[in-house]
């Protein structure tokens, strides 16, 4: 059985940051979201974290990147 890999997404707005986790399992399971990639393999997707901050765009551009690093890090370690 193959391990399932995590896949990171970020939704970076001017009012908003928001980084979910997902974890990508290469066979159905019901209770997750079905896809496919190609025609001879079936995924599941499972939505194992969602956090989000302000993105506090006044403070400038450093601070927004330091923000998304920061929150990034936050969810890996919240779901190591």
């Amino acid at each position: 059985m193959t391990q399932p890999q995590n896949i990171l997404g970020m939704d970076i707005g001017g009012t908003k940051i928001e980084v979910s986790l997902f974890r990508l399992h290469h066979q159905s399971i019901e209770k997750f979201i079905p896809f496919h990639t190609d025609s001879t393999h079936q995924y599941s997707i499972e939505l194992v974290d969602d956090q989000r901050i302000p993105t506090q765009r006044d403070n400038g551009y450093e601070d927004v990147l330091s923000r998304i690093a920061d929150l990034v890090q936050k969810v890996l370690n919240d779901n190591n």
